[in-house]
């Protein structure tokens, strides 16, 4: 059964990034980051590496959002070290001595997320990150990891002309696979399914807008995805015995969420239609795609039994959605039953930061 989910606006403004062993959160604020201890009521700020120009575009919201300058993600990969997506570049932090070190990862472009892979049986615990840019001329795509020694490689390849860009990894330590993600186009949309360390990768699902996904929720006796397909109805979808069945409609596209054990609370996106008719469409059309049911942001819970419950809405603030970005939701990781979101893009609520409490089913 489904837990109940409390909500609370903490008041505090920025990007909620991760939470720390600790019960720290980490967020991100006009090019800072920064520590915030709940109960002790401190503060702790740590200047981000930034050339001076864009650091004054940092402290004006229209500009960070139309150069893309908040942080993407962050994951802790030591007692005091986390690593962090920022300006084009995956950053080592020491949130002890705030000491930072620019990582030499190979990932091409602005990663969409970062996956955590511990406790696998079939895996070395590890993150993993993906390629992700336009690909126009739709390259060679790879997967990466970085070991517990801050070594990365990479761990997979796909050939030329197979996807355009990696969405995300979610380890499944009950089948001991990691599953990859991948879009945009038909062909190129689907759920493979990683196995040894990453030596054996196959196609699960692939080839239709129906398996282009973003997010995942791992079960010990089905698996559920939804659907990322800005131009066609979205879903949440079983995998149940290899059989695969659509379970309930959403709003828009999914990009974001996080997974409390066999259930979590995902978010929908307002986003611009897959293809534009012309570049001026394409930069500043305001319109949200087809499957995009008007300018609705929803947060929902999902469940291992495969229902939804919608939990907080927010509504898109018209701005042009590719220049100014799309509406949505990000999270954190969770620690015990709480993680935070933070709303982006969205009328009355961008940049502000909400706190999640899981408790107990009915």
């Amino acid at each position: 059964m489904m837990g109940n989910y409390q909500i609370e606006e903490t008041g505090i403004t920025g990007k909620a990034l991760l939470i720390t062993g600790e019960k720290e959160l980490i967020y991100y604020r006009k090019g800072n980051i920064y520590l915030y201890d709940a109960v002790k009521k401190e503060k702790k700020c740590i200047r981000l590496p930034v050339k001076n120009w864009k650091r004054i575009c940092c402290k004006i919201r229209l500009l960070e959002r139309l150069l893309h300058l908040d942080a993407r993600w962050a994951v802790q990969v030591g007692d005091d070290r986390i690593l962090l997506q920022f300006d084009h570049r995956i950053l080592l932090i020491n949130i002890e001595n705030s000491k930072i070190d620019i990582e030499n990862a190979p990932v091409w472009g602005n990663s969409l997320s970062a996956a955590v892979v511990k406790g696998n049986p079939g895996f070395s615990d590890c993150v993993v990150v993906g390629d992700y840019t336009k690909n126009r001329t739709r390259d060679k795509v790879s997967l990466y990891s970085r070991d517990e020694d801050g070594r990365w490689q990479k761990v997979y390849q796909f050939p030329a002309g197979t996807v355009k860009h990696i969405h995300g990894c979610f380890s499944d330590p009950y089948r001991r696979c990691v599953y990859i993600l991948t879009g945009d186009e038909n062909e190129e949309s689907g759920i493979w399914r990683a196995v040894d360390n990453f030596d054996k990768v196959e196609p699960l699902l692939t080839g239709s807008q129906q398996y282009r996904a973003c997010q995942m929720l791992v079960g010990k006796d089905a698996l559920y995805y939804f659907t990322d397909a800005p131009s066609e109805q979205n879903y949440m979808c079983e995998i149940r015995k290899g059989a695969v069945r659509k379970l309930h409609a959403i709003n828009g596209t999914c990009i974001y969420g996080v997974q409390f054990d066999e259930e979590g609370i995902y978010a929908t996106t307002c986003e611009a239609d897959a293809h534009a008719d012309s570049t001026f469409q394409y930069w500043f059309s305001n319109n949200p795609g087809r499957g995009i049911c008007g300018r609705n942001v929803d947060v929902f819970a999902a469940g291992n039994d495969g229902e939804i419950h919608i939990l907080e809405h927010f509504e898109h603030d018209g701005l042009p959605l590719r220049l100014f970005q799309y509406g949505t939701v990000t999270f954190t990781n969770t620690v015990g039953n709480h993680c935070y979101f933070t709303p982006m893009c969205v009328k009355g609520k961008d940049m502000h930061i909400y706190k999640v409490t899981k408790k107990d089913g009915k």
